[in-house]
C-alpha cells in the first residue's frame, strides 16, 4: 500500500474482486483514501456509484494539491508519457 501511504487515492470497482470487508477491505479504506465499489453482477455500476465516485475524487482534490500533480505523472507514465514537462 505504498502509493496509499504516499498520499494517493484509490477507486476500485469491481463485481468479484473488490473487497467489501475484512483486513484487506480495512486496510485499503483506513486512512479514507480508498473507495471500493463491489456492484452487482447482474447491474453493474449504478448511478449512486458514479454519484460516490465523483464525490471521492472531489474531497481527493480538495484535500491535496499535491495530490493531483503526482496523480497527473503516474497517469502521464501509465501512457507512457515519461517526460517531467
Amino acid at each position: 500500500m505504498l502509493s496509499l501511504n504516499q498520499g494517493l487515492h484509490l477507486i476500485w470497482t469491481d463485481d468479484t474482486e473488490a473487497p467489501t470487508s475484512g483486513p484487506i477491505y480495512e486496510e485499503l479504506t483506513r486512512t479514507g483514501r480508498a473507495l471500493l465499489i463491489a456492484p452487482s453482477p447482474r447491474l453493474g455500476l449504478q448511478p449512486e456509484h458514479l454519484d460516490a465516485i465523483g464525490a471521492f475524487t472531489a474531497n481527493a482534490i480538495t484535500a491535496s494539491t499535491s495530490t493531483q500533480a503526482e496523480a497527473l505523472l503516474l497517469a502521464r507514465r501509465l501512457l507512457g508519457d515519461d517526460s517531467d514537462s
